[in-house]
């Protein structure tokens, strides 16, 4: 996996991704995480779902 995230606010989400590839996780199990709202993260919750649902 890999990810890539440009914009004002990439600085905010790019831990996100950068732990996900650390710990191996795939895009199914990102897809179950839970989080906080309202914040920016969800923007890559709703991202993982997409991902995973392309995959099935």
């Amino acid at each position: 996996m890999g990810g890539h995230i440009i914009g004002i606010h990439a600085a905010d989400l790019i831990h996100e991704v950068s732990n996900a590839i650390a710990q191996g996780q795939t895009v199914q199990a990102l897809s179950h995480l839970v989080h906080t709202h309202p914040t920016l993260s969800e923007v890559l919750d709703e991202a993982f779902k997409r991902a995973a649902a392309s995959l099935a």
